[in-house]
């Protein structure tokens, strides 16, 4: 019909046009990216389900086995109706632990286990390697027929389809989803191309469809009829499952593994829940992935009923898409069926092969090479790895297909794969909503399963064209007919895939619930577990202090850098360092607290994690050693007082700890320390009110984040539908900002106030008067006020702590400032005065000044003596002050008098 040239130029320009659009998409106009972030391509996106074996397959199962077909479209429907349950939990899990795949969210569940996810990744590789010769199979073979007899039209591209078909798919799959190292950076590109191939292969069945129906006959009942006039049994093809033996039994087992493939083979994870970017994206899916379904089902037995009627053969019914343009002599409405059916196979192999080929890199090639010290070296080229196992993956499918291809039809292969992605369901079901499940129990269930599958599934296909494996299908290993793989332990009654699935099931959920319950938790998995459960009912995590900003990050740094110049060039580790810096708000600082120190380890992490995994990316940080045996005792007692303020029970607390001593290997001496803290009743007694200074800290801490969405949401709202409210709703979302901001303010103020006691006091000579200059001039860059009269006394000296002095300072100037900013000429002192024989340090203005009578109430935290209306503020500024001069052993007063003025006299050491 078509030259194979013909049809192979067709291809490039059609692949073509999609990079041009996947480059377009991910460059920067504000068009591309509404449509990358539109929940219509994310829910056309998981169409990918569709592959070749939908596209073609469905109307061969059709054909041999009546309406069977149509689990393939019910069960994930079924599924899609729990998806607001499950899938937004996954979708939150990746956003937390930055889970790359399948094999990382199992690992990351379970103790963060580098063994559990490689076996996982081998089970993934495996069992999708039939999925993938699929797709390859149905590329290769409809090029066949789309190009013409290869008897009658042969040519070096007919002869080579197989190869050229492999090239063409690893280079697009680069192309288009391996350019970065970074895996949890979304492909919006790829998924933009993904979601175009499925509108394309969803035209292209529809239009053969509606040209079998209504163009080559007059509707279904002519179809009908003109097929009972043929002498077909109309009622075999809408029969329950063909000539099934055991229907129910054969409907069941297609049913299940529809319904989990829809979420656990490792493409459908990848585009449903790395490559999601918003978890509300999940409602509009819920609706348009069943109506995809619905519609490209809608014609499977109009064609399959009009291939039965022309005579085509049931073994070429997997084909009849294809033959039935080509009957009736549409060669365009043919070559637009095979581009269908291209887009349906590509898809599948670009998302799988890419998400096979980072759990093949991050969980197998990294522990290896972590393992075989002469191997190093090649953790600088994982982009390359990855190129390799993009080929690789591909490559196998294509061999499964030569050695086995031709014995077994396109649907019979995607439910070999279908059964293997079932594997994955005790364990991440199981993670999700029972905090008992833990690695021991995964490990057992997922290690049965896959040999059960194997077993049962596998080698029967090879035993099909290789006749060393016939005699273990015929007459079980040694003779024993008990362990036949088709029949295993005397199981007759049901079809290979129902007993396969049944065996697998069986003894992958049991010994996953028998580990989980026989075996007890690590701390650490006991703590994701729990993580996993309870993850719709979190908020954002909270965030601990833990002392003063005295640790050196120069030195930190160059740790944190040459670890991670272990997987990537020196320019990128310093660029990934310097952004994980800048998110924990820790940019251009030279010295942090042991408390940010962790937190940017943290994001160090999970950063890392979205190249080389979960587990290996924490190996990596736990080897490093950023930590010194000090901090890490410092830490210890940090994670103590945590603990203590969260109120566990003894049994709960211990499991905690627990938990920090492995993962962090810093709680070896928090027994001794707990110890020497209560042998002494005053060190008791200020540990007591430590922990009430932390807890204050602590919920201070966690309302910025619901104040910053409030504050984020109401600019939005602003910005995006401003034109939308009248000016009484945009004063009321003015008013909401305003206040959300106030409160961050105020938060900011009891945090700084917590602080004070929890600081180490390091006196040393300190120049007031330089300090208050830079105080000034910082007050002058904020709010520049040029006519204010300042006058600053020179050389005055103290011995203090210079942060906390600092602090103090800016209180008392900046108040000064805003008392008197309303004065004609304001005035503003520092300098000293004797009193009774004490030098006083003084801070005087001639502002609005205050009634003495409520003088006491002034270092009171949240006392104010003005309205928010006449001067904004929190009422902390001269709580702080009170506090950091008690803390020097010093003494403070006041004076003022309304409108004229205010003075602070203060010493910063004991007379």
């Amino acid at each position: 019909m078509f030259s194979p040239l013909t049809v192979l130029l067709v291809l490039l320009v059609y692949f073509g046009l999609l990079f041009l659009l996947a480059q377009w998409v991910e460059g920067s106009s504000s068009l591309s990216k509404k449509i990358s972030g539109s929940p219509v391509v994310y829910g056309l996106s998981l169409a990918v389900y569709a592959t070749s074996w939908t596209y073609y397959g469905s109307v061969g199962k059709a054909a041999t086995s009546g309406m069977l077909f149509s689990t393939v479209y019910i069960g994930p429907t079924l599924t899609i109706i729990l998806w607001w349950q499950i899938m937004r939990r996954m979708v939150r899990i990746k956003n937390r632990y930055r889970i790359t795949s399948i094999a990382d969210f199992i690992s990351a569940r379970y103790d963060r286990s580098t063994s559990l996810a490689a076996l996982a990744a081998c089970a993934a590789l495996i069992g999708n390697t039939p999925y993938i010769a699929l797709q390859i199979k149905s590329v290769v073979a409809t090029f066949t027929i789309i190009a013409g007899d290869p008897v009658h039209a042969s040519s070096w591209i007919h002869d080579q389809i197989g190869p050229i078909t492999v090239v063409l798919m690893i280079t697009f799959t680069i192309m288009f989803g391996v350019r970065r190292i970074d895996p949890t950076e979304r492909h919006q590109g790829m998924i933009t191309a993904v979601a175009v191939e499925s509108i394309v292969k969803l035209t292209a069945f529809l239009a053969c469809g509606i040209f079998v129906t209504y163009i080559a006959h007059n509707g279904l009942d002519d179809l009908f009829h003109k097929t009972q006039t043929m002498g077909h049994d109309l009622g075999e093809i809408i029969t329950l499952s063909g000539k099934s033996e055991t229907p129910y039994a054969t409907w069941t087992t297609y049913m299940i593994l529809s319904m989990s493939a829809i979420m656990f083979l490792p493409r459908q994870f990848h585009v449903a829940v790395v490559e999601n970017s918003d978890e509300k994206h999940i409602a509009t899916a819920m609706w348009l992935l069943p109506l995809y379904m619905l519609l490209i089902s809608l014609f499977v037995i109009p064609i399959a009923l009009d291939g039965l009627r022309i005579g085509f053969a049931k073994t070429m019914a997997d084909t009849y898409v294809l033959r039935l343009p080509m009957w009736y002599d549409q060669p365009w409405l043919a070559l637009f069926v095979y581009i269908g059916g291209v887009s349906a196979a590509l898809a599948m192999v670009m998302i799988s092969s890419m998400t096979l080929s980072t759990m093949l890199t991050n969980h197998i090639v990294l522990p290896v090479i972590r393992a075989v010290k002469p191997l190093e070296p090649l953790r600088h080229h994982l982009l390359r790895i990855k190129w390799f196992g993009v080929a690789l993956v591909i490559l196998t499918g294509y061999w499964f297909n030569a050695a086995v291809g031709d014995s077994v039809m396109l649907v019979n292969m995607g439910m070999i794969s279908f059964a293997a992605a079932l594997q994955f369901a005790p364990s991440i079901l199981g993670g999700l909503f029972w905090e008992r499940g833990n690695k021991v129990g995964a490990q057992l269930g997922l290690i049965s399963g896959f040999a059960i599958w194997f077993y049962t599934l596998v080698i029967p296909v090879f035993a099909e064209s290789d006749w060393a494996f016939q005699s273990l299908v015929q007459n079980g290993p040694m003779g024993i007919e008990l362990l036949k793989p088709e029949t295993l332990f005397g199981m007759i009654g049901m079809d290979p895939l129902s007993q396969s699935v049944f065996w697998s099931m069986l003894f992958n959920v049991g010994l996953y619930m028998a580990g989980s319950m026989l075996f007890e938790h690590r701390a650490t998995g006991m703590t994701l577990a729990k993580d996993f459960v309870t993850i719709l009912n979190q908020g954002s995590s909270p965030t601990h202090m833990a002392g003063e900003a005295t640790i050196d990050l120069k030195a930190k740094t160059k740790k944190i850098i040459t670890t991670l110049t272990s997987y990537v060039p020196i320019d990128e580790a310093e660029a990934m360092f310097l952004a994980c810096a800048s998110r924990v708000g820790l940019s251009g600082k030279s010295a942090v607290s042991l408390t940010q120190l962790a937190e940017l380890l943290g994001e160090v992490e999970k950063t890392l994690s979205g190249s080389v995994g979960v587990a290996e990316a924490h190996l990596a940080l736990k080897n490093a050693e950023v930590y010194t045996s000090e901090e890490k005792a410092r830490l210890s007692n940090m994670y103590a007082e945590i603990l203590a303020d969260l109120k566990l029970t003894p049994g709960e607390l211990k499991l905690r700890v627990d938990y920090y001593r492995e993962r962090e290997s810093i709680l070896v001496r928090l027994a001794s320390e707990l110890e020497n803290r209560v042998k002494a009743r005053t060190r008791a007694l200020e540990a007591a009110n430590q922990e009430l200074e932390a807890f204050s800290y602590s919920v201070s801490h966690d309302l910025r984040t619901p104040l910053r969405a409030i504050d984020g949401f109401s600019q939005a709202l602003i910005e995006d539908y401003g034109d939308k409210f009248d000016a009484k709703g945009l004063d009321f979302l003015d008013r909401v900002r305003k206040a959300s901001q106030r409160m961050g303010e105020l938060i900011d103020d009891i945090l700084t106030l917590s602080r004070m006691t929890r600081m180490e006091m390091k006196r040393e000579t300190v120049d007031l008067s330089r300090t208050a200059l830079e105080v000034v001039n910082a007050i002058l860059e904020g709010s520049p006020e040029p006519h204010v009269n300042m006058h600053i006394q020179p050389g005055l000296t103290a011995e203090a702590d210079e942060r906390l002095v600092r602090l103090l300072l800016e209180n008392l100037l900046g108040n000064a400032w805003k008392f008197s900013a309303g004065t004609d000429t304001p005035t503003i002192s520092f300098g000293t005065e004797e009193t009774l024989g004490t030098t006083w340090f003084v801070v005087r203005d001639n502002g609005a000044g205050f009634d003495m009578q409520y003088a006491d109430r002034l270092f009171q935290p949240f006392s104010r003596l003005h309205s928010q209306e006449e001067f904004e503020g929190t009422g902390i500024g001269l709580a702080i002050v009170d506090r950091v001069i008690r803390k020097h052993g010093g003494k403070i007063r006041a004076e003022g008098q309304v409108g004229k003025g205010a003075a602070f006299l203060f010493t910063l050491q004991e007379e």
